[in-house]
């Protein structure tokens, strides 16, 4: 989708989407700008598929900086099992200094970090795969909104409703 999608600086945004997969690969992105393993200046979302450690069909929500990590912050969610092959909503919040993070319109984790981290790379924004040697998987995605600005607990829940 091009770099200019993800560039988000240090403002406040709201990405949401529809989602749905049974993909079981141990981890693996659903839609984010990140381009190695460890830290960087990216956007992600992933999910984990059967993974040794990690519930299955978990998803997390990571930013970073720079490859120091400053201003790190990464949730994942309290909610599991979402590899399996319903249609699910995610919505993922940054107000300052805080990360949010919504499946099927319940709050699902939340985070604050010192800083707030500057997105701003040259990075392309990608679904279902975001670098070379990750695996990619089949994801269907329906809705997919970018928001500038925050939008409330009340308009998250609005939009899951209008499925």
């Amino acid at each position: 989708m091009g770099p200019k999608i993800s560039q988000l600086g240090t403002s406040d945004f709201a990405i949401t989407f529809w989602f749905q997969t049974k993909a079981d690969s141990r981890l693996f992105d659903i839609l984010g700008d990140r381009t190695a393993g460890s830290h960087g200046n990216f956007i992600c979302i992933r999910m984990t598929g059967r993974h040794e450690k990690l519930p299955e069909g978990q998803i997390s929500v990571e930013i970073d900086q720079d490859d120091n990590g400053k201003n790190y912050i990464g949730i994942g969610s309290s909610k599991s099992e979402l590899n399996d092959g319903k249609w699910h909503y995610v919505a993922t919040v940054r107000q300052g200094r805080t990360l949010k993070l919504y499946i099927d319109g319940e709050s699902c984790g939340a985070k604050e970090t010192n800083g707030v981290a500057n997105i701003f790379n040259q990075n392309d924004f990608r679904l279902g795969k975001t670098y070379h040697d990750f695996p990619g998987v089949e994801i269907k995605f329906k809705d997919l909104k970018i928001y500038e600005g925050v939008l409330s607990d009340e308009e998250l829940a609005s939009l899951f409703k209008i499925k």
